[in-house]
This record gives structure tokens, C-alpha cells and sequence, in this order.
């Protein structure tokens, strides 16, 4: 999760991601996180894409029962979705890391060092440029 005020909870999936799993995370991520920057569940918007986790019966129903609003997504708007640019963003902090991650538990460790690592300030620019993205894909009429 991120939100204006910084990344938020990171959650680890052990096995394939179903719409109970997904259900875990956002009892302990999503929820963890709205705790954490002291709001409600009615004080946010929350935002997913079209995966079938998230779109599930059981994850809709979930978000529902929590009163947590849920923005509606075009399938292939990439640009529009920050998070995508906070992976790429841990992706080039934890790819050159020296020595390497002997297994999945060092991965874990340096994908987790280098997310709760990551500047409040460079997701507060993500959310600053939502309404000039918004505004450009208006434009061209997208």
C-alpha cells in the first residue's frame, strides 16, 4: 500500500493469490496501513486494478462490508496507476544491491529494507502529478 503521506504496509504472499489471500492482505496491509496514518476506512479512496484477486466476489464483498469506497479502473491505464511507478522504483534499488540475495529470505529482507526506505517526498510527487496525468489523458481524449 501507499498512500499521500508515504509508503505504507508491505505484505508478503506465500502461494498463489486467490480472493480469500488477497482478503488477508487487505486485513493486514490495507487496514494496517489507514490505521497507521491515523484515518478510517470512510476517509479513503481506495485504488486497485482489474486483477482477479481484486475483483473477486469475496474481495468486493470484503471492501464492502468495510465501507472502504473503491475507484473504478480502466484495465490498460498504467500511466494513471503510481504504484506502478514505486515497482520500478524498488526494482532499481534492489536489483544493483552487493552481494546479492543468497535466497528468498535475504530477498525478503532487501525488498522490505529498501520499500520502507523509500523518500514520503517521492510519493507525494506521484500524488501531485495525478491531476496533470488525469488532465493529459482528458485531453487526449483517452
Amino acid at each position: 500500500c501507499i498512500s499521500q503521506y508515504g509508503v505504507g504496509c508491505l505484505y508478503r504472499f506465500f502461494k498463489s493469490v486467490k480472493g480469500p489471500q488477497y482478503c488477508d492482505c487487505l486485513e493486514d496491509a490495507l487496514l494496517g496501513t489507514i490505521e497507521d496514518i491515523n484515518k478510517s476506512a470512510v476517509d479513503i479512496i481506495y485504488q486497485q486494478d482489474g486483477a482477479p484477486p481484486h475483483t473477486s466476489l469475496v474481495a468486493r464483498a470484503w471492501l464492502a462490508e468495510r465501507d472502504i469506497f473503491t475507484l473504478s479502473w480502466l484495465p490498460n491505464s498504467c500511466d494513471l496507476n503510481i504504484i506502478e511507478h514505486v515497482w520500478h522504483y524498488l526494482k532499481h534499488k534492489v536489483r544493483p544491491r552487493y552481494p546479492k540475495p543468497k535466497n528468498i529470505e535475504d530477498l525478503w529482507e532487501v525488498i522490505e529494507w529498501e520499500w520502507y526506505s523509500i523518500p514520503n517526498e517521492f510519493i507525494a510527487k506521484l500524488y501531485d502529478s495525478m491531476t496533470r496525468r488525469c488532465s493529459e489523458v482528458y485531453k487526449a481524449k483517452g
